[in-house]
């Protein structure tokens, strides 16, 4: 079951992963020419990946959902293909939500990460990435005030 989605603009590679810790990619030229997909191999042993983000030529965020941690794997990329073979970082943010991860996604300045059946979304900020740093909790009424 596919279950995270990320889109490089730059290099036209869509990947996805799955419940059995998997990460495939493709390039996407148009919607109906066929692509050939590329699995990366078990990325995560021990979980699914709800969620993937990606950051420009640099970075392919996988969220994993797993037992008993709920980790974030920052993955760099060359030319759109990530280096699987060992995270350039990872956060271990088990302490940080009280449930699952249940994905996340890159805005552009942002990790935004979705807690599985609950009420808040939390704004993940990357150092020497992001605006500013540290995680924290936002509602779902917070998000949209933030983008008026």
């Amino acid at each position: 079951m596919i279950f995270g989605v990320a889109y490089d603009n730059d290099d036209s590679i869509v990947y996805v992963s799955n419940t059995d810790g998997q990460i495939a990619y493709a390039t996407m030229t148009d919607l109906t020419s066929d692509v050939t997909w590329t699995d990366l191999g078990v990325v995560v042993s021990d979980g699914s990946i709800p969620g993937l983000g990606y950051y420009e030529d640099d970075y392919l965020f996988v969220c994993a959902r797993g037992t008993p941690t709920q980790t974030i794997y920052v993955y760099n990329t060359t030319s759109g293909v990530p280096d699987v073979s060992a995270p350039a970082f990872s956060y271990d943010v088990t302490d940080v939500i009280d449930g699952d991860l249940d994905g996340c996604e890159w805005d552009g300045d942002y990790l935004w990460v979705y807690e599985l059946n609950a009420d808040y979304v939390y704004k993940l900020a990357l150092d020497g990435i992001s605006p500013d740093t540290g995680i924290q909790p936002m509602s779902l009424g917070g998000i949209k005030a933030s983008f008026k």
